[in-house]
């Protein structure tokens, strides 16, 4: 299993390419960007306090346990076919790519769900001013 956690205001690159499940937690500040290759396994993220991921590549699942405090997850070319965001709260913006399904979207305090492509989704949970938006086709 591949696990990176960052806490303090930095940034860094990083690079994982061996199919093993992958935990990535970061907060504070934190700028990671980055290439995620595990087209067969799980990616787990939690970013918290402001931090902002960029990750491009692609994985079977990803599951985001905690998006807040106005993190910004740009996603938007990291392709998966099922995911799951547990909570995405106080201002977060998620930038999804799914191609197959969404098991479950829990999101409150004005999060924002940008996303690409049309995944059934399963269950659903927005909250106070939270909102799912369709990404532009070009």
């Amino acid at each position: 299993m591949n696990t990176l956690d960052v806490t303090y205001p930095h940034t860094q690159k990083i690079l994982i390419d061996n199919d093993e499940p992958s935990v990535l937690s970061v907060s504070g500040g934190v700028s990671i960007s980055g290439i995620i290759k595990c087209p067969t396994s799980t990616v787990e993220l939690t970013v918290t306090g402001g931090s902002s991921v960029e990750i491009y590549g692609e994985c079977r699942l990803l599951i985001i346990r905690k998006a807040s405090g106005g993190s910004h997850l740009n996603l938007s070319s990291f392709f998966c076919e099922e995911a799951t965001i547990t909570d995405a709260d106080w201002g977060s913006r998620i930038e999804l790519s799914v191609s197959r399904v969404i098991h479950s979207i829990s999101m409150k305090k004005a999060s924002i769900l940008k996303l690409n492509g049309t995944p059934q989704i399963i269950n659903l949970s927005l909250h106070s001013g939270s909102v799912i938006e369709q990404a532009d086709q070009e």
